[in-house]
């Protein structure tokens, strides 16, 4: 720790509380840049601006709790270099400095006066019992009452809130900082504030994380996750012509899903979101890469696209596979013009090759689970590997328009039934190699939209076309809700684990009061939200700030009729709780369990 208080004013140090100099930060991805403020001891004040603007990444800053790239902080008389502080030096300084955050960040293991009591245990030579008699003082000054040995989840939202803050006046900071949604301001400025006390967002994956010591069965798994892959090329012919006779056969054998969704367009976050079982996400969270690990699996993951793509903020364990390829190992034999991670792709016959290498070396005494990824259906939607199946029609990529809408569908089948070749190869490859049937689910990133409403691709409107996706499942005794989005796999496919009767087949269930909840963009900054229902899709558009009911027009929110201004309320509140979830997981304190 330093006295050095350069960029302040001659005995500014001792007058100010709180000083940030020249600050720049985080290190890993700068959203704030030379940043300077002071503020003077005793009063009040507030730190203004719009959602995403970087308050909650200054308060990070100013207790380390993100490494800054430059700049200094001066807490109760004390100056540290943001970028260079050391731990001692760090904790020393926190002493100083209560925190609230917005997730409250208690610790889920230890009841209310625990967690109040923590910081004197850890920070402070006081005996247990008086510990114990300053949180319980605490904890009424903020208004808990009832049983102080409940643990959080217990609790309402506003109870946290104030056990949070009883435990960061329990040391007598000098400066208390609170982050503070659900505080009476509109954040996002659409709906009002999200209402003091609303349930948490929970997520599924929650349960899936359960412990379980051992399986009862341990049957070979393949999951195959396609790129781009329709859902009404499912049973579809082509001039007569099947385009899915494999998958076909497993639907048969299994169950196939009407009604099967991404939450949102784009390969990064659907990839995510199925392999995770969640929305909100955890840097780090187990994966189903991890699941099957743990009960002792070789798992293997082989992929036509660059699983770096997105980075490690949707990281899904790639890496800790027992053996993986993607299309940067066989770099040279790409079919896409470019290199970047989001265009890098391989044909379907170096995942096939990797796969059957794989397979050949497999013990025999450890159960496969068995990761595959085809990206040959994605633009240009043919290269030179792909063989003729339904048509010889190869629509070159310089000759894609609107007016060659027929062409492009015909090219597009046809590599569509080359990948549903490859997925037969590679599931009779494991059953031969193996001498039994495997478990096998087939499902999609997103749709294609191939001009269909106007445009090219994937990721620009919340439509079936875009956003409805293929899920069979055949060999599992897997229970679908229906309707399906993605990120229920990892859940439904470890309750499906943890059966017992490996002779009942996969089947449907109605979702009940779960929402179907999609996004369009970034799931932090969305341009759209909708809530999928039998009637169709409710919508907000940000862009637009207006709302459109299944079978109404746009509006303002305030024009809808009531039944449907509570519907938007819905919407829109169930993002946020996914926003205050996301930011209690994305930016994990060490004090929360």
């Amino acid at each position: 720790m330093t006295g050095d208080t350069s960029g302040f004013p001659p005995n500014a140090a001792a007058a100010t509380a709180l000083g940030v100099d020249d600050v720049t930060g985080p290190r890993a991805a700068p959203v704030l840049r030379n940043v300077s403020l002071s503020v003077p001891r005793a009063g009040s004040h507030v730190v203004l601006g719009p959602m995403h603007s970087g308050k909650s990444t200054l308060l990070r800053l100013i207790v380390g709790l993100d490494r800054a790239v430059s700049g200094h902080v001066t807490i109760d008389g004390s100056t540290f270099d943001a970028a260079r502080a050391t731990e001692d030096q760090l904790r020393h300084v926190r002493r100083r400095v209560g925190v609230v955050f917005d997730s409250s960040a208690l610790v889920s293991r230890l009841t209310l006066l625990e967690n109040v009591a923590l910081p004197l245990a850890e920070q402070t030579t006081v005996r247990a019992d008086q510990a114990r008699e300053t949180a319980t003082g605490l904890l009424h000054d903020v208004g808990v009452a009832g049983d102080l040995e409940r643990t959080p989840d217990k609790l309402t939202r506003l109870d946290r809130r104030r056990a949070a803050l009883a435990r960061a006046l329990v040391l007598e900071p000098a400066v208390l900082i609170v982050d503070e949604p659900g505080n009476g301001r509109d954040e996002d400025g659409v709906g009002g504030d999200l209402p003091a006390g609303t349930t948490p967002y929970v997520e599924a994956q929650a349960a899936a994380e359960t412990p379980v010591a051992v399986w009862p069965r341990t049957p070979d798994v393949v999951l195959v996750v396609l790129e781009s892959f329709r859902a009404d090329l499912l049973g579809a012919r082509f001039e007569g012509t099947p385009i899915t006779p494999a998958l076909d056969a497993l639907a048969r054998r299994g169950y196939s899903s009407p009604a099967a969704y991404s939450h949102n367009g784009y390969t990064v976050q659907s990839r995510f979101h199925l392999y995770t079982g969640t929305l909100a996400g955890r840097p780090g969270a187990p994966t189903l890469i991890d699941d099957f690990k743990a009960h002792g699996y070789q798992v293997a993951y082989f992929s036509g696209q660059d699983e770096s793509f997105g980075g490690q903020q949707y990281d899904i364990g790639f890496s800790r596979a027992d053996a993986s390829a993607d299309a940067r190992t066989d770099r040279a034999r790409r079919y896409s013009t470019s290199s970047t991670p989001g265009s890098l792709a391989v044909p379907m016959a170096v995942v096939e090759a990797h796969v059957a290498d794989f397979v050949a070396k497999a013990s025999p005494d450890r159960p496969l689970f068995l990761c595959v990824n085809f990206h040959d259906t994605h633009f240009p939607y043919t290269h030179d590997g792909i063989e003729t199946i339904t048509s010889s029609t190869r629509l070159p990529r310089e000759l894609i328009a609107p007016g060659e809408k027929d062409r492009l569908w015909a090219t597009y089948v046809n590599t569509a039934a080359n990948v549903d070749r490859a997925i037969g190869q590679v599931i009779e490859r494991v059953r031969a190699a193996r001498g039994r049937e495997p478990g096998v689910i087939v499902i999609s990133d997103h749709g294609e939209s191939l001009f269909d409403d106007g445009s090219l691709g994937h990721g620009f409107t919340l439509n079936d076309t875009q956003t409805r996706v293929p899920f069979v499942v055949a060999n599992l005794p897997l229970v679908v809700p229906e309707p399906f989005m993605q990120s229920e796999l990892r859940p439904a496919l470890l309750a499906a684990m943890r059966e017992a009767d490996g002779s009942r087949t996969p089947h449907a269930r109605p979702r009940g009061e779960a929402p179907a909840f999609q996004y369009l963009g970034d799931l932090g900054r969305p341009r759209q939200l909708s809530f999928l229902g039998a009637q169709g899709r409710f919508f907000y558009d940000f862009r637009s700030g207006r709302a459109k009911p299944p079978s109404g027009d746009w509006l303002q929110p305030a024009q809808l009729p009531k039944p449907e201004q509570g519907e938007f309320l819905d919407l829109v509140r169930f993002w946020e709780r996914i926003q205050l979830a996301r930011h209690s997981a994305w930016r994990r304190t060490d004090g929360d369990g």
